[in-house]
């Protein structure tokens, strides 16, 4: 075949840069400018419109398009990047498409046949995480004490059990819907109120220990914010992240995306996103299970990043390489939206191992005239592009209609003949949603309580999350017995609330409405109640003393030493039985 270029075919390419230049000052008014790289305080990471019409002037002639389409057998990008329109030939499954490391329980999570809601939350929030928040927070309450000189009963020291009972209550607030409700309504003892919060701790105890929670040393906080603005949460958030790649391996289909956790307080790396119903908050990177939703890798966002000259990635690429580490040559796919979406993040992770599906935003320089809107294309059609290892594809959902997509994993033009849409998008629609999924299965049951320090709100989102993984390491562990997760979240916090009321029914100051609460939950959860000791008489060493008849009316005053074996009070004889026993029963008592 020769390789040389016949006349005819410069003239096509010459004509190809003169479309080009004059077709691009319509389309691409600002094509200098490069949408991948996200504002700091304001995103720019919208998703909810990829399928918005561009449409194409209307003085523009598509007939010099439709001729180099069918004088040539490649499309070009507006950088001469090159597509072709026929798919390479393949003779058997690429090797990219087989799974390395199938999906399911691994580490501590795999050690028993079967887990309980507990041990399976266990498994995300371990001991040492425990620990670290008992130890802060401990830290907290004493400095407390020693700056405000309190007598309150509830300002004590916090013990594991108390600190695990108030995360118990945390998931409690959530199945009943109650984390945005003033908290003296969830305790108040009238109808509306909830028994089961009086009956672990006080109103004043909880609120304390809320306002008490840390996580970070505060003698070395402000050395170590020089360096990381996450200073006051990342230890427990990287323990958090490594548990959850510790105990379960995704299936072949992951997600990447972004979750918004609201939040109005005061925070330097607070962001605004127009397209999220909360508007402001936390924005978290996170990859997720693209069919079971479990939260596998995340990142908080903490401000724009100091770019080197050394590293000339965008920071969608590098975002999406930070997240998919952990599963580095393990032939899955990621699937992500426009934002994210790039040729060079497709390239970067074809050498780590992984191919990506995505929309992509019709103003790279990559894309082809021909893949843009035109009132020219027929609605339901499709146009390919393909390379070695991408493939390229225009959807036209309607007319002046379209959407692009990439993908390194799909290399034939292969098309639903009932829906007329490509097989690529309908991947992308099926695992798109992860991360969404998720951030909907977290607000569904809630913990997020109104604070002001953004600490306390992404410890709230982590209880969100960590229902939502435990959740999936139990029915991982248990595939015959199906649990609801409201079920599942009812079971943990009653779990994790009945060491601490085990401890608190054997105060001695407890008044009997609170006992009686306490033995009927323990009652309800299935704990064998411990024998109580009975009640002593008056002890015959000792004279008993007088007091009067509580059964006589109050101008007679009879006082008397006799009491009442049952009630222990004071009873006249008038009002009291003597029993008669025999010298035989006499000896048992």
């Amino acid at each position: 075949m020769d390789k040389n270029l016949n006349p005819q075919q410069i003239q096509d390419l010459l004509n190809d840069l003169d479309c080009d230049e004059n077709v691009n000052e319509d389309i691409f008014p600002d094509a200098s400018s490069d949408l991948s790289d996200a504002e700091s305080e304001i995103s720019d990471h919208n998703t909810e419109s990829e399928e918005e019409a561009e449409n194409i002037s209307e003085n523009e002639d598509s007939s010099d398009i439709d001729e180099q389409s069918r004088n040539s057998n490649s499309f070009y990008g507006r950088n001469r990047y090159k597509w072709s329109k026929v798919p390479p030939s393949r003779s058997r499954v690429p090797a990219h498409n087989i799974i390395i490391h199938l999906p399911g329980l691994r580490g501590p999570a795999l050690v028993k046949n079967e887990i309980s809601p507990l041990e399976a939350w266990s498994c995300i929030f371990t001991e040492d995480m425990i620990e670290l928040i008992l130890q802060h927070t401990n830290e907290k309450i004493t400095n407390y004490s020693e700056n405000y000189t309190s007598n309150s009963v509830y300002t004590y020291h916090v013990t594991r059990e108390e600190i695990l009972a108030f995360i118990g209550l945390m998931f409690l607030t959530g199945i009943f819907k109650s984390a945005r409700e003033d908290a003296r309504g969830i305790w108040s003892t009238k109808t509306r109120g909830r028994p089961i919060f009086r009956t672990v701790m006080s109103l004043n105890r909880f609120l304390f220990i809320l306002s008490c929670l840390r996580f970070d040393e505060q003698l070395t906080r402000e050395e170590r914010k020089k360096t990381d603005r996450l200073a006051l949460i990342s230890e427990l958030f990287n323990k958090f992240i490594k548990n959850c790649i510790t105990n379960y391996s995704c299936s072949e289909y992951v997600t990447v995306d972004e979750m918004l956790v609201p939040f109005r307080g005061r925070c330097i790396f607070r962001t605004y996103m127009k397209s999220k119903p909360a508007k402001y908050g936390l924005k978290i990177m996170c990859l997720c299970d693209a069919k079971t939703h479990y939260l596998y890798n995340a990142f908080i966002y903490s401000g724009k990043e100091q770019t080197s000259r050394a590293n000339t990635l965008l920071i969608p690429t590098r975002n999406v390489l930070t997240l998919t580490e952990p599963i580095y040559q393990t032939n899955r796919n990621v699937t992500g939206d426009n934002w994210f979406s790039s040729i060079e993040l497709v390239d970067a992770l074809k050498q780590k191992g992984l191919t990506y599906v995505g929309t992509i935003r019709k103003n790279k320089r990559e894309i082809p005239l021909q893949f843009l809107p035109h009132r020219s294309r027929p609605a339901l059609s499709s146009i390919y592009g393909f390379q070695k290892d991408k493939t390229l594809v225009s959807f036209v959902p309607k007319k002046n209609n379209s959407i692009a997509l990439i993908s390194s994993m799909h290399h034939e033009t292969v098309t639903n003949p009932e829906t007329k849409k490509p097989e690529i998008i309908e991947f992308y629609n099926s695992t798109k949603g992860g991360v969404d999924a998720l951030d909907q299965k977290c607000a569904a049951y809630s913990v997020n309580r109104r604070s002001q320090r953004w600490p306390t709100t992404i410890f709230c989102a982590m209880l969100n999350i960590s229902g939502v993984n435990s959740h999936v390491l139990y029915c991982a562990s248990n595939p015959q017995k199906r649990m609801s997760r409201y079920k599942f979240l009812e079971e943990l916090g009653y779990a994790l609330v009945t060491p601490h009321v085990m401890n608190r029914r054997s105060m001695t100051n407890l008044s009997k409405e609170l006992k009686d609460m306490i033995d009927k939950f323990l009652r309800e959860v299935g704990v064998e109640l411990p024998e109580d000791q009975p009640a002593q008489g008056p002890s015959q060493n000792k004279r008993p003393k007088k007091s009067r008849c509580h059964l006589c009316p109050r101008l007679k005053d009879s006082n008397t030493p006799r009491v009442c074996s049952k009630c222990m009070k004071n009873v006249c004889r008038n009002h009291s039985v003597d029993v008669i026993v025999c010298a035989k029963c006499q000896e048992k008592y």
